[in-house]
Protein backbone atom coordinates (compact mmCIF):
# COMPACT_ATOMS: atom_id res chain seq x y z
CA UNK A 1 0.00 0.00 0.00
CA UNK A 2 0.85 3.66 -0.70
CA UNK A 3 1.48 6.05 2.07
CA UNK A 4 0.82 9.33 1.97
CA UNK A 5 3.74 11.65 3.38
CA UNK A 6 3.63 12.33 6.80
CA UNK A 7 2.77 15.75 7.92
CA UNK A 8 5.38 17.99 9.47
CA UNK A 9 5.23 20.78 11.32
CA UNK A 10 5.54 23.52 8.55
CA UNK A 11 2.43 21.82 6.89
CA UNK A 12 -1.10 23.71 6.92
CA UNK A 13 -3.40 20.72 6.51
CA UNK A 14 -5.00 18.60 8.81
CA UNK A 15 -6.28 15.50 8.87
CA UNK A 16 -6.14 11.18 9.07
CA UNK A 17 -3.37 9.80 6.58
CA UNK A 18 -4.70 9.12 3.70
CA UNK A 19 -4.14 5.37 1.99
CA UNK A 20 -4.53 4.61 -1.56
CA UNK A 21 -4.96 1.25 -2.68
CA UNK A 22 -2.34 -0.30 -5.29
CA UNK A 23 -3.70 -0.37 -8.69
CA UNK A 24 -2.78 -2.91 -11.41
CA UNK A 25 -1.09 -2.36 -14.74
CA UNK A 26 -3.03 -3.55 -17.64
CA UNK A 27 -0.82 -6.35 -19.82
CA UNK A 28 -0.18 -4.69 -23.98
CA UNK A 29 -2.78 -6.76 -25.57
CA UNK A 30 -3.45 -6.57 -29.49
CA UNK A 31 -6.02 -8.36 -30.65
CA UNK A 32 -5.70 -11.30 -28.35
CA UNK A 33 -1.91 -11.41 -28.25
CA UNK A 34 0.33 -10.15 -25.73
CA UNK A 35 2.78 -7.04 -27.05
CA UNK A 36 5.88 -6.52 -25.93
CA UNK A 37 7.35 -3.07 -25.98
CA UNK A 38 11.39 -1.81 -25.79
CA UNK A 39 14.25 -3.91 -25.95
CA UNK A 40 12.89 -7.39 -26.43
CA UNK A 41 15.31 -10.45 -27.47
CA UNK A 42 13.22 -10.33 -30.87
CA UNK A 43 13.60 -6.95 -31.64
CA UNK A 44 17.06 -6.63 -30.85
CA UNK A 45 17.70 -9.67 -33.42
CA UNK A 46 16.07 -8.19 -35.89
CA UNK A 47 18.06 -4.71 -35.51
CA UNK A 48 21.20 -6.78 -35.72
CA UNK A 49 20.70 -8.94 -38.59
CA UNK A 50 19.20 -5.52 -40.68
CA UNK A 51 22.71 -4.17 -39.31
CA UNK A 52 24.59 -6.81 -40.81
CA UNK A 53 23.14 -6.54 -44.04
CA UNK A 54 23.83 -2.81 -44.44
CA UNK A 55 27.52 -3.29 -43.60
CA UNK A 56 27.54 -6.92 -46.19
CA UNK A 57 25.99 -3.98 -48.52
CA UNK A 58 28.46 -1.11 -48.08
CA UNK A 59 31.24 -3.92 -48.23
CA UNK A 60 30.08 -5.17 -51.56
CA UNK A 61 29.94 -1.38 -52.90
CA UNK A 62 32.73 -1.04 -51.96
CA UNK A 63 34.65 -3.96 -53.11
CA UNK A 64 32.47 -3.82 -56.56
CA UNK A 65 33.47 0.11 -57.41
CA UNK A 66 37.21 0.35 -55.71
CA UNK A 67 36.13 3.25 -53.86
CA UNK A 68 35.52 4.12 -49.92
CA UNK A 69 31.73 4.83 -49.42
CA UNK A 70 32.71 8.09 -47.92
CA UNK A 71 34.46 9.32 -50.98
CA UNK A 72 30.91 9.22 -52.49
CA UNK A 73 29.97 12.15 -50.70
CA UNK A 74 31.60 15.65 -51.04
CA UNK A 75 33.74 17.00 -47.85
CA UNK A 76 30.89 19.64 -46.55
CA UNK A 77 27.94 16.63 -46.46
CA UNK A 78 30.63 14.33 -44.66
CA UNK A 79 30.96 16.58 -42.12
CA UNK A 80 27.21 17.46 -41.33
CA UNK A 81 26.88 13.71 -41.15
CA UNK A 82 29.35 13.06 -38.58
Amino acid sequence: MRKARKQGASSKSSGAALYLPPVPLKEPVSAGLKVEFGFTPYSERLNGRIAFLGLAVLLLLELATGKSVLSYHTPSIVLVQI
